[in-house]
Protein backbone atom coordinates (compact mmCIF):
# COMPACT_ATOMS: atom_id res chain seq x y z
CA UNK A 1 0.00 0.00 0.00
CA UNK A 2 1.23 3.35 -1.24
CA UNK A 3 0.16 5.15 2.25
CA UNK A 4 1.98 2.42 4.25
CA UNK A 5 5.39 2.87 2.44
CA UNK A 6 5.48 6.58 2.76
CA UNK A 7 4.94 6.36 6.51
CA UNK A 8 7.80 4.44 6.51
CA UNK A 9 10.02 6.44 4.85
CA UNK A 10 8.95 9.32 7.22
CA UNK A 11 9.24 6.98 10.40
CA UNK A 12 12.71 6.03 8.88
CA UNK A 13 13.88 9.40 8.03
CA UNK A 14 12.77 10.33 11.60
CA UNK A 15 14.83 7.41 13.14
CA UNK A 16 17.83 8.66 11.00
CA UNK A 17 17.66 12.25 12.82
CA UNK A 18 17.70 10.49 16.35
CA UNK A 19 13.85 9.91 17.31
CA UNK A 20 13.48 6.87 19.47
CA UNK A 21 9.71 6.73 19.06
CA UNK A 22 10.08 6.41 14.93
CA UNK A 23 12.92 3.75 16.26
CA UNK A 24 10.84 1.80 18.22
CA UNK A 25 8.15 2.38 15.21
CA UNK A 26 10.17 0.25 12.72
CA UNK A 27 10.68 -2.48 15.14
CA UNK A 28 6.71 -3.49 14.88
CA UNK A 29 7.72 -3.39 10.82
CA UNK A 30 9.23 -6.15 9.90
CA UNK A 31 8.36 -6.58 6.69
CA UNK A 32 9.79 -3.07 6.10
CA UNK A 33 12.86 -2.94 8.52
CA UNK A 34 15.27 -5.00 10.34
CA UNK A 35 14.04 -5.29 14.08
CA UNK A 36 16.81 -6.03 15.35
CA UNK A 37 18.93 -2.93 13.96
CA UNK A 38 16.78 -0.54 15.00
CA UNK A 39 16.20 -2.10 18.74
CA UNK A 40 20.20 -1.62 19.06
CA UNK A 41 19.43 2.06 17.41
CA UNK A 42 17.27 3.10 20.31
CA UNK A 43 18.88 1.39 22.76
CA UNK A 44 22.48 2.90 22.34
CA UNK A 45 20.38 6.25 21.62
CA UNK A 46 19.47 6.02 25.75
CA UNK A 47 15.89 4.88 25.65
CA UNK A 48 15.39 2.80 28.33
CA UNK A 49 12.48 1.19 26.64
CA UNK A 50 14.70 0.13 23.64
CA UNK A 51 17.34 -1.25 26.16
CA UNK A 52 15.10 -3.73 27.83
CA UNK A 53 14.05 -5.21 24.58
CA UNK A 54 17.06 -5.16 23.07
CA UNK A 55 17.99 -7.28 26.06
CA UNK A 56 14.83 -9.44 25.77
CA UNK A 57 15.52 -10.11 22.13
CA UNK A 58 18.92 -11.31 22.81
CA UNK A 59 17.96 -13.24 25.89
CA UNK A 60 14.76 -14.99 23.94
CA UNK A 61 16.55 -14.83 20.47
CA UNK A 62 13.78 -12.82 19.09
CA UNK A 63 15.32 -11.34 15.62
CA UNK A 64 18.91 -11.74 17.20
CA UNK A 65 20.71 -14.89 17.63
CA UNK A 66 20.65 -15.55 21.38
CA UNK A 67 23.60 -14.09 23.56
CA UNK A 68 23.54 -13.83 27.29
CA UNK A 69 26.23 -11.26 28.07
CA UNK A 70 24.41 -9.13 25.48
CA UNK A 71 20.99 -9.99 27.53
CA UNK A 72 22.57 -9.33 30.52
CA UNK A 73 24.45 -5.96 29.66
CA UNK A 74 21.41 -4.60 27.95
Amino acid sequence: DRNKEKAVELLRESAEEGNVFAMRSLCSLPEFESPAFWKEMGAMAGDALSQINLGIAFQFEVGIIKNDRKAFEW
